[in-house]
């Protein structure tokens, strides 16, 4: 359970909207922002109000009440991360794309089979499989490098922690 009693649940289908506002306007109101509504003919993105608000990404396994993104300026790619299908399972999905509004590309998907630390060379640790959340730390990326921190909804005894794994990106030829 959240604040005030309310679900932390994966949502499903798994949509998530875009919204900006100037930031001379954060005090005036919500029907001050302005939602990601399409892509116009010369593939610049459409703004609107909320009525015409468009998902800039879809999943229908489910997006989690808890989202990253980043950006990676040598790769020029956002880099979304966002578990799906279950909560605190460990099902996390990591995406790419070229623009926040996609279109986005599946980098990696654990599931139930093979869920986020299922493998963990090097460690004799005690794991239990309940991360929600994933980010990448973009102020340690260098180069191929990566640095991706993540939590679990251990209440104190397991994951729930500020745990960190080094890696590399492995790029598609």
């Amino acid at each position: 359970m959240g604040p005030k009693g309310i679900q932390l649940i994966v949502h499903q289908p798994g949509r998530l909207y875009l919204a900006r506002i100037h930031s001379d306007d954060l005090d005036k109101g919500k029907n001050n922002f302005e939602f990601y509504s399409g892509i116009n003919l010369d593939n610049s993105p459409r703004w609107g109000d909320i009525r015409g608000k468009r998902p800039v990404f879809e999943d229908v396994n489910g997006a989690g009440w808890c989202v990253s993104a980043a950006y990676h300026p040598g790769f020029q790619r956002i880099l979304l991360s966002t578990q799906h299908s279950q909560n605190a399972q460990g099902r996390i999905g990591i995406f790419e794309a070229p623009t926040p509004w996609g279109p986005w590309k599946t980098v990696e998907y654990f599931d139930a089979k093979e869920p986020f630390g299922l493998s963990r060379p090097g460690s004799s640790l005690p794991w239990e499989n309940n991360v929600f959340f994933v980010s990448f730390v973009t102020k340690w990326f260098d180069g191929d490098k990566f640095t991706l921190a993540f939590t679990g909804a251990g209440r104190g005894k397991n994951n729930d922690s500020f745990n960190t794994i080094e890696e590399t990106f492995l790029r598609q030829k």
